[in-house]
């Protein structure tokens, strides 16, 4: 055994403890110290190593199901979810009614965004096992992504009957009280799965965007800076630490918030979109049509992306340009008043007033506020 490994992973030092359980093996390779050591490689997200000494393990016993589930759940965690499903399948060969079996086959489905059948695995999961609290919240997260909102606040409501500690419950339910629109019971569910897991960033994360909602802009910045502090790489809440900002009125810090989101991953589509709106509002136009191009290099489907590049191009006095990504636009998402109204704008700047008041009409037609109200201050003016 290697007693300064086991000390090492207590500390949390995953490559430390490696090295010490690979001395360790030098001498003794039992089944426990190879268990230990492919642990410390999960942790340290070393999932091709940990598959190998899974394998050691079944060379011996390739029945041997408690390391057939850890080899089917490390060949998941490394996208290899076919040949997890492969493994899971054969564990069922030996023993169908074992309920962790179909429960991690569903959590795999469940990755490949199969979520009709992760139900159908942890539906079964659970009528082997009644009280299987994480099968409920696992089958909770499938329904809600199927959009069956109100099966899932059931679901997440029988995981936490059997197990209020669990925090991934709290907050699927939160997720899902959220979706119907149960705002205060929302934010209830987070602060419990926040009191579950103090450390819980994505809990913290999701309170934050809920307040954000809520337009309570001050309590949403300090949530999601609380879900940095846990979580300081990632780029999601880098970005709606941005948009928050922006509502409080800080462009610029709101822009560097969006720019430390790329720094993780920087082709992170609504950083670079959410990053380009805020050096427009800079008037930094030119640099905020690098951003934008590089969204449209990412997705050109999006008619609002091909809207926010003419914002930039208008304003450079571009007219022809904007004009041309405002058509764009207007082609991709016809029955939005604002890309008609926009166009309208540069046939107002030609002082072509005619073809100006028929796209401000079309517009008015299609819900543009902005147009509602040039027609009404034209039409009040005249008289």
């Amino acid at each position: 055994m290697s007693i300064k490994g086991d000390s090492l992973m207590n500390q949390k030092l995953y490559s430390e403890a490696i090295q010490a359980y690979q001395i360790a093996l030098t001498t003794s390779k039992n089944k426990e110290l190879i268990v230990k050591y492919a642990y410390a490689l999960h942790m340290n997200a070393e999932y091709k190593s940990e598959i190998l000494a899974y394998e050691d393990i079944l060379n011996g016993t390739p029945d041997d199901m408690s390391i057939l589930l850890k080899k089917g759940i490390a060949l998941t965690s490394l996208g290899n979810l076919d040949d997890a499903i492969t493994v899971y399948r054969f564990c069922l060969t030996i023993d169908s009614l074992k309920p962790e079996i179909w429960f991690q086959m569903g959590k795999t489905f469940q990755v490949g965004q199969y979520h009709d059948n992760a139900s159908q695995c942890l539906m079964k999961a659970i009528l082997l096992k009644n009280t299987y609290a994480e099968a409920y919240q696992e089958l909770g997260t499938s329904l809600l992504a199927l959009n069956n909102i109100d099966t899932a606040i059931i679901s997440f409501r029988i995981a936490l009957q059997t197990d209020s500690t669990l925090s991934e419950a709290w907050l699927g339910l939160g997720n899902a009280l959220n979706r119907s629109k149960q705002t205060d019971k929302a934010m209830k569910a987070y602060k419990h799965a926040i009191m579950m897991k103090p450390d819980y960033s994505e809990a913290f994360n999701n309170l934050g965007m809920l307040y954000y909602s809520i337009e309570q802009p001050d309590s949403a910045i300090s949530a999601i800076n609380s879900a940095l502090t846990f979580d300081l790489e990632n780029p999601i809440y880098y970005n709606n630490a941005g948009l928050v900002t922006l509502s409080l009125g800080d462009t610029l810090r709101a822009f560097k918030f969006f720019r430390n989101a790329l720094l993780y991953d920087s082709l992170y589509i609504k950083a670079l979109y959410n990053a380009g709106l805020s050096l427009h509002y800079l008037q930094k136009d030119r640099d905020a049509i690098e951003f934008f191009q590089k969204v449209l290099a990412i997705d050109s489907k999006q008619a609002e992306y091909w809207y926010a590049l003419g914002l930039s191009h208008a304003s450079l006095q571009d007219n022809v340009s904007a004009m041309g990504y405002w058509q764009k636009a207007s082609e991709l998402e016809p029955k939005n008043g604002e890309y008609w109204f926009a166009m309208g704008t540069i046939y107002a700047k030609n002082g072509d007033t005619k073809q100006q008041k028929k796209l401000f009409k079309k517009a008015a037609k299609l819900g543009s506020i902005s147009a509602k109200n040039w027609l009404k201050y034209n039409s009040t003016s005249k008289r």
